[in-house]
């Protein structure tokens, strides 16, 4: 199979469980906007087919740990604003998934420090053939942009397996970002958003 987005296609990545907190691998210094955007339009043309040719993966395994990369993105208007590279880790054996984003990047140039973690994260087998995946999100980011200088995340995200052999997950995203908590120019943003993780084998 074609591979889609990969760690491995960005060498200053810390290898998994080397330097994070919770096992999942570590951004040292990431991708830019453009490429994570080349990633994130290249799995969204295929989890799109796949989902209309109904390839949405009946049958998970019973046991086993996979990993997943990918990409979301966050905008409170029609086009990708932000996007930030996305681990998870898919634990079969107890239904259940971790993770985190990492290396948040502005369609404007903004990087920011930080990153997001992956809550309550769970999966099931749906009676129409079809999978649910859900999780909430929440973390803090910062940046040197005067309006976005500190970031709180709060949300959570609902999706699926997609694929014949549960290639990727994709789904859509509910944030609220509070931009510069406790000054004056303290603003809440309603971010919709997609995910899409391929695995990695």
């Amino acid at each position: 199979m074609i591979r889609f987005f990969s760690l491995l296609a960005f060498p200053i990545l810390a290898a998994c469980g080397s330097g994070g907190a919770d096992g999942i691998a570590e951004i040292i210094e990431g991708p830019s906007y453009r490429e994570l955007l080349a990633g994130y339009d290249a799995m969204g043309r295929i989890t799109a087919r796949y989902t209309t040719e109904g390839r949405t993966t009946p049958n998970l395994p019973g046991s086993g740990v996979l990993e997943y990369a990918g990409v979301a993105n966050f905008s409170e208007h029609a086009s990708e604003q932000i996007l930030a590279i996305t681990t998870i880790e898919v634990n079969f054996s107890d239904a259940a998934l971790s993770g985190r984003l990492s290396n948040f990047r502005h369609v404007d140039g903004t990087e920011f420090e930080g990153f997001l973690r992956l809550t309550n994260g769970a999966f099931s087998a749906n009676e129409d053939e079809t999978t649910s995946v859900s999780f909430g999100l929440d973390g803090n980011l910062t940046s040197n942009s005067p309006a976005m200088s500190t970031v709180d995340v709060s949300g959570g995200f609902d999706g699926r397996f997609v694929g014949d052999n549960f290639e990727f997950i994709r789904g859509e995203s509910s944030t609220t970002w509070v931009t510069n908590e406790g000054l004056s120019t303290v603003e809440t943003h309603d971010m919709g958003g997609r995910l899409i993780v391929e695995k990695q084998y």
